[in-house]
């Protein structure tokens, strides 16, 4: 060693690397730490790897600088890198934490964790192998904590993968004797959690008779794997559904089955525990066995850790009860409505509503109570008929009720009787239709129509279209009513014969009145009241010209602002029916000389009809219409 150092100082290094050899041949391995040195200054490829297998051969030789130089070029010099052994080799040296910066090391021992091929068993038992010797290695803590963290978890994905991969109970517990050197670690657990399970799978998938099972299910005590609370309850889960359905040679035992379920302690037996209890005790319900069912109950409450479960089971089954005894109040009172009994039918309707034995069914409920109404003027059918028909927005529906009550007299609640004056005014003026009387063959003394001769159009749409004869003609035709003065117009009336044959379809008696004007009065003299007095003579009608009467003077619809034009309110609270007159079953005409909305007829109608009329038909003369454009 001593010439070899002689020639290194004389920079003879032939000489030197000459010597150095013939020491290590004599094993001298202080010549090979010096002779990889010596290597590794040159710094081409060729003599690092030269300076490598001199470091390895004192390395492998136990001479610590010579394991430090070689862990050092393993872990620093790009075209040799391989950090196993580099830590490896730095780790037995010792020097490691005086040399490079430990560090480096966890550095290094992190990128050997990540590359690890984690779908492989045999480079997971690599790296597993290489960590567990590093922990013979060192005592530093800092080193030693990701070693440890790393190992455990390469340990436990390797379990998880020899589970996946065994398809035998033999092959499974070949491959758990590589495991047994951790049984002392506290993640060696949930290994034999994996194994066990397996196991328990594996035997399972193979077992097709209930005596074999529990005799395995005895055996696990004395098995080295750690079977838990979830690898038991496998077993009682398939003891329980084969005693429940009768199958792998199992006789069909619903107590033993039940007794299994509670044991098999999870959430899926228990859901189906409480499936097959409520499934059982209903065919108990339909033929009233309760006790029966009290005796399941009792039964399951005798296992003192299942108390909860059997809560909820005992309140479903107590709800099941509940609900049959109310399917069967329900078909009692079905049976007693179908015979007409009016009490029975009011049970029904209730039923029906809340759903009680039944399904809810709003619609079947309101044909009760409309047939109800109808035949008796039910006032408890009444109520639900104004609640159904104002939630549902069926507003004519309603207005025709709360009519009809009126004029039976039905005592309206304080929210009745506002909807009712409310209805009066929202509804008035756009549920009628206008219907023109040329060509008409019949009039419908039913619905809400509102007949007229001709269209109306004002004077300065007339004198903006002066050569127009449509307009003229209609213009003229209402200046001779308003001026009670025909005989300058006489070649220009256009609607006094189509006039004459709407009033003619009427049949039977009936009492013909016309609209008064805005002015408070009781003595109606205009040009409509001559219009009347017209019809009345040609037809045989009864004349009662002053039957509607203004109670106070309201402003004139044609010089007021639009909104008293569409106003119902108004008209409605200042008309009135002439003092000491019957309208009970009457029939009655109200005839306007222009109408626009229909309003002021309507409150007429609406006037009369709650005063006890029969039939009220609405007619004007003419009907207000802006002229199309383009004449």
């Amino acid at each position: 060693m001593e010439k070899a150092l002689d020639y290194v100082y004389d920079d003879d290094f032939k000489n030197a690397i000459e010597e150095c050899e013939i020491g290590i041949l004599n094993s001298d391995f202080d010549c090979a730490l010096e002779l990889g040195i010596i290597y590794s200054e040159l710094l081409d490829e060729i003599n690092i790897k030269k300076a490598i297998d001199s470091f390895q051969i004192g390395a492998v030789n136990g001479h610590k600088e010579c394991q430090k130089e070689l862990g050092e070029i393993l872990l620093n010099n790009q075209k040799f890198k391989n950090y196993p052994m580099a830590i490896k080799w730095l780790l037995s040296s010792g020097y490691y934490e005086k040399s490079i910066n430990v560090d480096g090391l966890i550095k290094a021992i992190k990128i050997m964790h990540k590359n690890t091929n984690l779908n492989s068993i045999e480079d997971l038992k690599s790296t597993i192998g290489i960590f567990n010797e590093y922990i013979g290695l060192t005592e530093n803590k800092k080193i030693l904590t990701p070693v440890y963290t790393y190992r455990n978890d390469l340990v436990c994905i390797c379990g998880k993968l020899v589970v996946k991969g065994s398809k035998t109970i033999y092959e499974l517990n070949e491959n758990y004797n590589y495991f047994l050197k951790y049984e002392d670690k506290e993640f060696f657990y949930d290994i034999l959690n994996y194994f066990g399970t397996k196991e328990v799978n594996l035997f399972l998938e193979s077992c097709n008779d209930v005596y074999e099972s529990e005799k395995y299910l005895l055996s696990l005590d004395n098995k080295n794997y750690e079977y838990d609370i979830q690898s038991r309850g496998l077993i009682y889960l398939w003891l329980a559904r084969s005693y429940w359905s009768g199958l792998n040679n199992a006789t069909k035992d619903i107590n033993l089955s039940i007794k299994y379920y509670i044991n098999a302690k999870s959430s899926i037996a228990n859901s189906e525990l409480e499936k097959i209890m409520l499934y059982y005790c209903k065919d108990l319900i339909r033929f009233g066995d309760y006790d029966s069912i009290r005796k399941y109950l009792k039964y399951i409450k005798s296992y003192s850790d299942s108390s909860e479960i059997c809560k909820l089971i005992e309140e479903e089954i107590y709800k099941l009860i509940e609900e049959y005894d109310k399917k069967i109040y329900f078909e009692k009172i079905y049976f007693n409505a179908s015979t007409g009994d009016v009490g029975a039918m009011l049970e029904l309707a209730k039923l029906y509503e809340n759903g009680s034995g039944t399904s809810i069914d709003h619609r079947k409920a309101l044909t009760i109570h409309q047939e109800l109404y109808k035949k008796h003027k039910s006032k408890e059918s009444f109520d639900y008929m104004f609640d159904y028909y104002r939630m549902n927005d069926k507003k004519i529906d309603l207005i025709i009720l709360l009519k009809d009550a009126k004029k039976y007299n039905l005592r309206f609640s304080a929210q009745q009787d506002e909807t009712y004056r409310l209805l009066l005014a929202s509804y008035a003026t756009n549920s009628y239709d206008f219907v023109y009387t040329k060509g008409l063959t019949s009039i419908d003394i039913e619905s809400n129509i509102i007949y007229y001769m001709f269209d109306y159009y004002k004077k300065w749409w007339v004198e903006n279209y002066p050569n127009n004869q449509f307009y003229k003609d209609n213009f003229f035709s209402f200046i001779a009513i308003k001026k009670r003065n025909y005989n300058p117009y006489i070649n220009k009336l256009k609607f006094p014969g189509s006039l004459f044959n709407f009033f003619g379809l009427f049949k039977g008696d009936w009492i013909i009145c016309s609209v008064p004007g805005h002015e408070k009065t009781t003595n109606i003299s205009n040009g409509i009241s001559d219009i009347v007095n017209l019809v009345y003579l040609k037809n045989n009608f009864i004349l009662k010209n002053t039957l509607i009467q203004r109670a106070y003077t309201v402003d004139k619809k044609a010089t007021a602002s639009f909104g008293r034009s569409n106003d119902y309110r108004i008209d409605i609270k200042s008309l009135t029916i002439e003092y000491g007159f019957n309208a009970e079953g009457k029939n009655i005409i109200v005839i306007d000389d222009i109408t626009t909305t229909g309003s002021t007829l309507i409150a007429c109608k609406n006037l009369l009809m709650n005063a006890g009329a029969e039939h009220v038909v609405l007619a004007a003369l003419g009907k207000t219409k802006e002229p199309e454009y383009g004449y």
